[in-house]
C-alpha cells in the first residue's frame, strides 16, 4: 500500500462522497435500515453536501489515497456540543471496507487530531453508534473513553455515544 493523506479541497466531494457512501454501505448494513441507508447513501447528494461543508470552512476534510485510490476520510471541527465548547470533534472517520485493518483508519485519526491540535484543541470528542462495535472498539482501542452521554441519532433514530480523548495525553505519532 503507497498511502498519503492530503487536506480535501471542494474538487475531492466526489472522492469524498464515493467513499463515505461505500463505507456506510459496509459497515452499517446491519445497524441502519436498509430505507435509511439507501437515502443516506446516495452519492449525489452526499457530494453536494460535501461541496457545501468544505466550502464554509467550517468543516476540515482530509482524504486518503492508496497511491491514485481515495481509500478513506476524516472530518474535524470545533465541537459542535453546546456542552463542549473548547473541545475539537472527529466528525467523521472513514474506510472502504477493503482498507478495514490496515492503518488507514488509524492514520486519518493520527492526522484528524494533529489537525486539532493545530488549530487549538487538545480535548477531542466524537459520535459513534451504539450499536456499531467495530468502531468502538477502534476508538477504545486509540484511547478514547466513552464518557456516558447518549443521545438519538437525527439520522435514524438509533443511539450515538459520546466518547472523549485528552490530546495531549494521547501517543497519536505511534500505531495502536
Amino acid at each position: 500500500m503507497n498511502l498519503f493523506i492530503k487536506p480535501a479541497s471542494v474538487d475531492d466531494a466526489q472522492f469524498i462522497a464515493e467513499v463515505i457512501c461505500s463505507s456506510w454501505q459496509s459497515a452499517y448494513k446491519d445497524i441502519i435500515p436498509t430505507d435509511v441507508l439507501a437515502r443516506y447513501t446516495d452519492i449525489g447528494a452526499r457530494r453536494a453536501l460535501f461541496e457545501r461543508l468544505i466550502s464554509t470552512g467550517t468543516d476540515n476534510f482530509l482524504l486518503a489515497f492508496d497511491g491514485k485510490k481515495p481509500c478513506g476520510i476524516c472530518s474535524y471541527r470545533s465541537s459542535r456540543d453546546a456542552d463542549m465548547d473548547g473541545w475539537g470533534e472527529i466528525v467523521a472517520i472513514y474506510t472502504l471496507e477493503e482498507y478495514w485493518g490496515k492503518g488507514v483508519g488509524l492514520a486519518l485519526l493520527n492526522a484528524g487530531i494533529e489537525g486539532l491540535r493545530g488549530l487549538g484543541f487538545c480535548r477531542v470528542m466524537l459520535w459513534t453508534l451504539a450499536d456499531n462495535a467495530r468502531a468502538r472498539k477502534f476508538y477504545e482501542k486509540y484511547g478514547f473513553r466513552f464518557d456516558g452521554t447518549v443521545k438519538e441519532s437525527a439520522i435514524c433514530g438509533l443511539a450515538e455515544v459520546r466518547y472523549t480523548l485528552d490530546a495531549n495525553a494521547a501517543n497519536v505519532s505511534v500505531a495502536h
